[in-house]
């Protein structure tokens, strides 16, 4: 993998996921910018803290990335033991909107990636609902859906990962025509970060191990009524 010349910008640097990522992409040749609530414990090439559930903390991130940004690696997340409305912020509604604030600084062959999880496997049970989610514009225009929506706060980090999941193939199509831009979504299973004893509390220590393995074996045909 040669990124040599590429500017990348991944949230949830600071641990986990995404500082195994930044780390890869810097021996990569990548000049790499970090995202995060906390300091990264890792050289970077730069760093800014922000609140991915704040449309108000995004903009001004927004303001201080480079003008060129070559890939977008949406990483950060909090677990389904916090609150349903900061799940449904930070792992959906800020991602997104950081994303479509990024879109317009991307050239031509540039990249973003969701970090979705095997826990959104079942998203065409959901689909009718993920589908009308996503069609909103914007942040509050999502969050005052969600208000007239609940989610229920014991599935609430399935559901949003369900949502990204539809939402990332809905767009992935009109980004790469439009801007040629490729969005791309991946689903990791168990990994050992801090916030994994968090999903065990939030499955229960015997659901964890097997939920992922028997949703994994699942094929979804991604069909869509118009």
């Amino acid at each position: 993998m040669n990124l040599n010349n590429k500017t990348l910008v991944i949230t949830g640097v600071s641990s986990g996921i995404g500082a195994e990522l930044a780390r890869l992409a810097r021996f990569a040749g990548a000049t790499v910018i970090g995202v995060d609530r906390n300091e990264p414990q890792l050289t970077l090439d730069g760093f800014f803290k922000a609140d991915l559930g704040d449309p108000a903390s995004i903009d001004a991130l927004l303001g201080q990335l480079p003008s060129a940004v070559h890939g977008l690696c949406n990483v950060a997340g909090v677990p389904g033991t916090a609150p349903a409305e900061l799940v449904g912020r930070v792992n959906y509604l800020g991602l997104r909107h950081l994303s479509q604030g990024l879109l317009g600084r991307m050239p031509a062959g540039s990249s973003i990636v969701n970090v979705a999880s095997v826990l959104g496997a079942e998203w065409p049970l959901r689909l009718e609902q993920h589908k009308a989610l996503a069609a909103t514009e914007d942040f509050a225009a999502g969050q005052q859906w969600l208000e007239a929506n609940a989610v229920d706060p014991r599935t609430c980090y399935q559901y949003f990962k369900e949502a990204l999941i539809v939402w990332t193939f809905q767009q992935s199509q009109r980004w790469f025509r439009d801007h040629g831009v490729r969005l791309n979504c991946v689903a990791p299973g168990p990994v050992f970060t801090p916030i994994l004893g968090d999903f065990v509390s939030m499955l229960g220590k015997s659901g964890w191990p097997a939920m992922p393995r028997a949703w994994c074996a699942r094929r979804w045909p991604m069909k869509w009524r118009r």
